[in-house]
């Protein structure tokens, strides 16, 4: 091989290099640039839809355990459910009423309506007692099971029944 033979391979090898070295450089700057771009972005809002439509929706937890509920119920009306620590239901709200459970899932409290007027039922201990209020256009009823005792402010005993 010829002294010009090597110096126009050496040449050529050189021109090759630089070739390699520039678009190195540029995919470098890129890449900068793109982790720049990426790292002082503002992070933009979520797309929030207008309106979404299901027939039921749920809540759940970290471990999938669920929390809440919104459907429909059998009469149509929507119903939002939610349970305890138990995975039980302990509250219903529906247009017609409120109902609280105990950790059983047994009914304590209820807070409705009918087509006479409002209705408050609260149970205690199991259903051994219980209290329930209505009124209607022809008037307030109250009713009791077990005992029933009204107090003055200072908690002493003006009625005991029985």
């Amino acid at each position: 091989m010829t002294t010009d033979e090597r110096l126009s391979a050496l040449e050529s090898d050189l021109a090759a290099t630089k070739v390699v070295n520039r678009v190195l450089l540029l995919l470098l700057t890129g890449a900068a640039l793109v982790a720049y771009g990426t790292a002082t972005a503002q992070p933009s809002a979520p797309q929030v839809a207008k309106a979404i439509y299901a027939n039921e929706f749920g809540l759940v937890d970290d471990q999938g355990e669920k929390k809440a509920a919104l459907r429909l119920g059998s009469d149509g009306g929507a119903i939002l459910t939610l349970f305890g620590k138990k995975g039980k239901e302990s509250a219903h709200l529906s247009e017609t009423g409120l109902l609280l459970t105990d950790a059983e899932g047994n009914p304590v409290a209820m807070l409705a309506r009918d087509e006479t007027g409002p209705i408050l039922q609260l149970k205690f201990g199991g259903g051994l007692s219980t209290v329930m209020a209505s009124a209607s256009k022809l008037g307030g009823r109250l009713s009791v099971e077990g005992t029933f005792v009204v107090s003055d402010k200072e908690g002493n005993s003006v009625f005991r029944k029985p």
